[in-house]
């Protein structure tokens, strides 16, 4: 048996002989056509995020990514238990999979705007055609508002 790497996530994704994966199981890229999507930055798992529902907003550690066709947030496990996924999970939504990884592709974003987690962190809310907002914190914050704005506007 082959492990895959996702060349999004860096998930490994075991292949059987008979049964190649088409998509990673993470973060549901084209594993079969790398090139349909590429990385374009990758934010470390200090990275914050919440949504507008009630279970996650607070901020939650994740693995942030964005690609030329979508941003992906990918919840950080409790050592041992996944607790932030299993809540995300539960409170399932139009952009959050079962999996609880938040996918947004760019032709669902409606605005991108600054905005704060309480008092002093800034943070960058995304909010989406389906009037879905996520917030993020990431480093170099103005860097991903740039980026996510001209890929958006590439559409």
């Amino acid at each position: 048996m082959e492990i895959l790497k996702c060349h999004i996530c860096n998930h490994h994704v075991s292949e059987a002989l008979s049964a190649q994966p088409t998509f990673c199981a993470r973060c549901g890229a084209d594993l079969a056509n790398p090139e349909t999507e590429t990385k374009l930055k990758e934010a470390p798992p200090s990275a914050t995020y919440s949504t507008s529902d009630s279970m996650t907003s607070l901020r939650k550690q994740a693995f942030i990514y964005l690609t030329n066709k979508r941003l992906i947030l990918i919840p950080v496990k409790l050592q041992g238990f996944g607790l932030t996924s299993a809540l995300t999970a539960m409170t399932y939504n139009k952009m959050t999979s079962k999996s609880g990884v938040i996918s947004i592709p760019f032709e669902n974003v409606k605005s991108i705007r600054d905005g704060k987690f309480g008092l002093f962190v800034k943070a960058l809310i995304v909010d989406t055609t389906s009037n879905e907002m996520v917030k993020i914190t990431v480093p170099k914050l103005n860097e991903w508002k740039e980026t996510i704005i001209k890929n958006v506007n590439n559409l």
